[in-house]
């Protein structure tokens, strides 16, 4: 079977080793041949597809070796994609480095570390809000609402980021995905709230 070589949407290996599994080719009318393909990665086994096209009538159970040695060949882009971070504009450096850290580990995996990560980018945040905070989190959240500096909905996003986070941070038990996943929704719309749209409104 035909081989490539791309990074894995799923262990993220870069430039990883994938065997084509399965074929069905469809024939053309421009006498070219699709070829709907499926592939697994040969570190973790996990599969990617993609439409590949041939010039002529082909098959990729034909074809050993890789598929880039094929120039009749068009390869299609293959899913799924390799998650990227979902990063809002506009935030401020320190904010930035914090939540892009926390994505990465997020997508690869690094459950505790990852919810470590998005709490420390609300603290930042509430540091741009007010460098001169002190106290525990839930101290510092609680005082930019009673200032009038964060609204209802945003020290509710807050506080579940906190909450969330210190779950993660224990990791007893185990955080599941679900969890994360929900950890950096509720920072991002923080970080959109406070940050983002302010940012795209007009200076009057």
């Amino acid at each position: 079977m035909a081989t490539f070589a791309i990074k894995c949407p799923h262990c993220f290996r870069d430039n990883t080793s994938f065997t084509v599994a399965g074929i069905v080719p469809t024939q053309r009318h421009d006498g070219r041949a699709n070829m709907e393909t499926f592939a697994t990665c040969n570190a973790c086994h996990r599969g990617v597809c993609a439409t590949i096209v041939a010039d002529g009538p082909a098959h990729l159970a034909d074809l050993p070796g890789a598929l880039d040695n094929y120039p009749h060949l068009t390869v299609g882009e293959w899913l799924p994609k390799v998650p990227e971070p979902d990063i809002p504009d506009h935030l401020p450096s320190t904010v930035l480095q914090a939540f892009m850290e926390a994505e990465k580990l997020r997508i690869a995996g690094f459950r505790g570390p990852a919810g470590n990560a998005y709490r420390r980018a609300l603290e930042a945040g509430l540091k741009e809000v007010d460098a001169g905070l002190a106290g525990s989190l839930y101290a510092r959240i609680e005082t930019l609402k009673q200032r009038g500096q964060l609204t209802t909905s945003m020290c509710a996003f807050a506080h579940r980021i906190r909450t969330l986070g210190n779950g993660a941070s224990h990791e007893t038990p185990s955080v599941e995905d679900d969890e994360i996943d929900d950890l950096a929704q509720f920072t991002k719309l923080f970080l959109l709230y406070q940050f983002t749209l302010p940012a795209m409104l007009p200076v009057e």
